[in-house]
């Protein structure tokens, strides 16, 4: 009768700790929460080991659930690395004014990719048009700007245009936008200002360039 109650006992111990390694394990994948999950995590471990299961029982089910914790945040990191777009522009060498990446047009080009990077290069009147779509908003995508070239140009948001410690060649962020026509379209917009002397474009100033531009494309 003491054995089944010392089983029962040690069986309580077992599995009472392998639910607090579960819920510790869940916990600590947020990481901010870590101070949280080890201490849970570790109380049941202690459980676990303190039971009358076989030494290999006791160390698979301490093991098991760190190795999956691992394989679970490798691959939430390399979801949020992947989330986090990189895109390099290339404009000609001599471009200066305003660039508008329309973007989703399924008669758009396809740009390449190098090192997971997408390659868009910017024809001579500023205005390209590509088929894959690109999360709005500048904090989902990093952006580098560089000439044919290879000179690289430093990039801010509309914020910094009249920061006057901002060298030039700069680009500057205008945003994601929805121009008022019947179209229906989606562009990213650019300033590029190469010179000190160069000035920032009203925001209208390509609007029937693009608008000419996507109807072309929509046609073919």
């Amino acid at each position: 009768m003491s054995e089944q109650h010392s089983n029962s006992g040690s069986n309580f111990k077992f599995y009472s700790g392998l639910v607090l390694i579960i819920a510790g394990a869940v916990v600590c994948l947020n990481m901010f929460l870590l101070a949280v999950g080890i201490p849970i995590f570790a109380i049941g471990a202690a459980l676990v080991f303190i039971s009358k299961k076989s030494v290999l029982t006791k160390v698979i089910t301490v093991l098991t659930p760190v190795i999956l914790w691992f394989a679970v945040f490798k691959l939430m990191e390399r979801i949020i690395i992947h989330a986090k777009s990189e895109i390099v522009v290339t404009v000609p060498d001599e471009f200066s004014g305003q660039v508008r990446i329309v973007y989703g047009e399924e008669s758009g080009m396809s740009p390449q990719e190098t090192d997971n990077k997408m390659q868009l290069e910017v024809p001579a009147n500023g205005v390209l048009i590509i088929k894959p779509s690109i999360k709005a908003g500048i904090q989902d995508v990093t952006y580098s700007f560089k000439t044919k070239n290879g000179v690289p140009f430093s990039f801010y948001d509309m914020s910094k245009i009249g920061d006057q410690s901002v060298k030039r060649p700069a680009v500057f962020y205008e945003g994601t936008i929805s121009p008022e026509t019947q179209l229906d379209y989606l562009y990213i917009g650019f300033q590029v200002l190469r010179n000190e002397s160069d000035q920032v474009a009203n925001a209208n100033a390509k609007n029937t360039l693009t608008d000419s531009l996507v109807t072309v494309s929509r046609a073919y």
